[in-house]
Order: structure tokens, then sequence, then C-alpha cells
């Protein structure tokens, strides 16, 4: 596994980074089980970069990555999420701290997330007294967080514009062949300001929130089978910007090797250097 630096932290993340939201199984112990042993798989390979939110697989993510940390023997990094709608203050962003350093028996959170704000609107919300960032913002100061970011599906100006406040230090941004012209001049924004950047959202994941499972998995195995063709591709373009830390992928047990294959094995080659 090859390592980055998040900007001047001296944090060194695995340029490829495990993302809670596509666990199989997860709501059988036999199948918790085996994404446990999953995270270990990828623990014992480098991965130090670990992602989940209180949604993701109906809620089992945070479970399984609860028991999973127990059992890792490597240093890892957690990265975790508050959503508006879930959390609008102060008070319930501080209960969702609180929830995750119970959860994960942890005594603090490494990356924690203002998790996709849609448009501007939004971020003031966030951003006014008494509000979301504001609960973090006092976590921060009492050691139960290190870093503050924001994830956005919102467009590049308005990226650049929350990026200008500089309020956060890391920025989750979906990058892909579709949406580059219109989030390139935000990457290299958040890039100048030496912020973590991260996201795998090439047409692998588009096409799991467009079609049915059935199809995503037919997809994947088509990619997978081409591994120097669209994966690839997306890995060396979204490795080869500047100011990009880790790929960040909802992963399961179907195509963890193929994913771990594909990324790491270009900066093996040298293509990186």
């Amino acid at each position: 596994m090859e390592y980055r630096k998040f900007g001047r932290t001296g944090k060194n993340l695995s340029v490829l980074g495990f993302g809670g939201t596509r666990f199989l199984d997860y709501a059988s112990e036999e199948g918790q089980e085996k994404n446990i042993e999953l995270l270990m798989k990828a623990n014992d390979r480098g991965i130090n970069y670990f992602d989940t939110a209180h949604d993701y697989c109906a809620g089992y993510s945070d479970l399984i990555y609860a028991k999973a940390f127990k059992r890792m023997k490597n240093p890892y990094y957690v990265s975790a999420k508050s959503r508006i709608s879930y959390d609008p203050d102060e008070k319930s962003v501080r209960n969702r701290i609180e929830y995750y350093l119970r959860m994960f028996g942890i005594e603090k959170i490494h990356f924690f997330y203002m998790w996709c704000i849609l448009n501007l609107e939004q971020y003031k919300i966030i951003m006014r007294p008494g509000g979301a960032y504001e609960g973090a913002e006092k976590a921060k100061q009492e050691g139960l967080i290190e870093h503050i970011c924001f994830s956005a599906h919102c467009s590049g100006e308005d990226i650049i514009s929350i990026i200008n406040d500089g309020y956060y230090e890391g920025v989750i941004l979906g990058y892909n062949i579709l949406n580059y012209k219109y989030r390139e001049k935000a990457i290299r924004k958040a890039s100048l300001k030496e912020m973590l950047i991260y996201r795998l959202d090439c047409i692998v994941g588009m096409i799991s929130q467009i079609v049915t499972q059935l199809v995503e998995i037919i997809f994947i195995w088509i990619v997978f089978q081409n591994t120097d063709n669209l994966a690839g591709w997306n890995f060396r373009q979204i490795l080869l910007l500047y100011g990009v830390t880790l790929i960040s992928i909802g992963i399961s047990d179907f195509c963890f090797d193929a994913l771990y294959d594909i990324g790491p094995k270009y900066i093996r080659n040298g293509e990186f250097d």
C-alpha cells in the first residue's frame, strides 16, 4: 500500500480508503462476521482510512465497524459524518459525536464531516450560531475530534465559496468522467489550501445510483475483467490530480481484491513518481 500526507498534519493516509456503504448481508450475524473479516483484511493490507455514516447499510455499518476496530492490529483513522437533516444544530451534532465515541470505543474521531452539503443555503444553516459546525468546533476544542471536513454535492463554484471561508480542513468531492469540468476548479482551490481531497465517484458508483443492484454487479464484473480500462483509468486520473490524498469507495467482499489491485498497482509501477 502507498500513502500520501494529509495537508499539513503529517498524517499518512493510504491511497485507497474503505467506505462502509456496500457491506453485503449486513443484518445477519454470519454476514456481519464476514464483513468484519473483510475490514481486518483491509487493515492487514495497509488500508488505514475507514469511513462510515450512521445510515449506511441501514445503520449496520457502524455496528460492523465497531466490532472490527476492536480486533484490528494496525493503526487506523476513523472518518464519520453528520448530516443536516439528522443533526441540524449544535446539540444534535454533539450527541452524534458522543454516539460514535461510545459505539467505536475510541477517544476521538479523526475526521468528522458536515456531510452532503447540497447548496449554499444548507451551508449557511450549518454555519449559523448554535448550528452543526459550532457543535463540531466545540468538540474539536475538547479533543473529541481532530479534523472538521465537509462533503459536497453542489456546484464547483459553491464548493470554492465554502473553501474560501476557511473553516474546513478537508473535502470529499465526487469526481468522474461526466462532472470533471464542474469540479476541477474546486479541486485546484482545495489543493492550494492544502486540504484533504478524496473520493472515487467513477461510472461504477454512478451506475449504482441509477439502476438495480443486479446491473451494478454485472457492470462491476465487466470493469474488473478489464482493469486497465475504465476502472484503471479512473484511479489514474484521480490520483494524478494534485492535492488528492486518497480514493474512498464503498467496498464489499465481492470487489475488494480487484479494487486493491487496481489502485495501488499503478503507483507501485511508478506512474505517479
